[in-house]
């Protein structure tokens, strides 16, 4: 019986052994959100934004750089190490930067949170795997926060939700190829009347480096049936759509 239960406690020790290696060959994908001093990626942008108060929708079309650099870093209140970042614009692609907001990230061992506008976002998750999904609005009450844009009002986060969507695959980005892209969808959601769609990708080793939102509302001009057959960019009558694209990264 000794020498049973000395076999069962070996087999035990080995199963454990084994899990333990197991775990360390997991592959958490902490380098699609690198965080460190110094830091910065610039982007270029593309904003389209609709404003229904004629009687015919105005649409706006803006492009320009954004410049997002991690300056220093400091400890939140739950004592982790949270990175300020610098989010600065310009016109073209030359020309001083503007320094417009400051944003924090923390980058914890199962998530990557970023706090913008007082809001605390769960970016990303640590490991991914494609269907993965999580509440990225769990940190603050999403349900009636609003946006004005071009004095129209919109309700934001409706119906946000995150998932991983890709995983591992080469993709091209702008004029910068990158090996290893995961996708994130913050929001895919739409009816006839509203859509919400907030895209990311994230390249290993470098970040971010691609965003798409569309924040959109329409009414076709009171009869749904004038918009069956058009794109939300045909027949949106408020709101916007933004799309940020690396462009220079260190």
């Amino acid at each position: 019986m000794k020498y049973i239960f000395s076999i069962f406690i070996g087999l035990l020790f080995l199963a454990s052994c084994d899990k333990t290696t197991e775990n360390l060959n997991i592959d958490y994908g902490y380098d699609y959100y690198p965080v460190e001093l110094g830091k910065y990626i610039i982007y270029d942008v593309d904003s389209i934004s609709y404003d229904p108060s004629n009687t015919v929708t105005n649409i706006d079309t803006t492009s320009y750089q954004v410049k997002e650099e991690i300056v220093d870093t400091t400890l939140d209140n739950e004592g982790r190490t949270t990175y300020i970042i610098h989010y600065s614009t310009r016109n073209g692609n030359s020309g001083a930067w503007t320094l417009e907001n400051v944003y924090t990230t923390v980058k914890d061992v199962q998530w990557a949170e970023r706090t913008e506008e007082n809001l605390r976002f769960v970016k990303f998750i640590f490991p991914q795997k494609v269907g993965d999904t999580w509440d990225g609005n769990r940190n603050f009450v999403s349900e009636g926060i609003f946006v004005t844009v071009r004095g129209e009002t919109l309700e934001l986060f409706k119906n946000w939700s995150s998932a991983i969507i890709d995983k591992g695959n080469s993709t091209t980005i702008g004029a910068l190829t990158f090996d290893d892209v995961i996708t994130v969808h913050h929001a895919d959601d739409e009816n006839f009347i509203e859509k919400r769609f907030v895209e990311e990708k994230y390249a290993r080793t470098v970040g971010l480096v691609e965003k798409t939102i569309m924040i959109l509302d329409t009414q076709c001009d009171g009869n749904l049936s004038n918009c069956t057959d058009l794109s939300w960019e045909e027949k949106a009558e408020k709101g916007f759509i933004l799309k940020m694209t690396v462009n220079t990264y260190n």
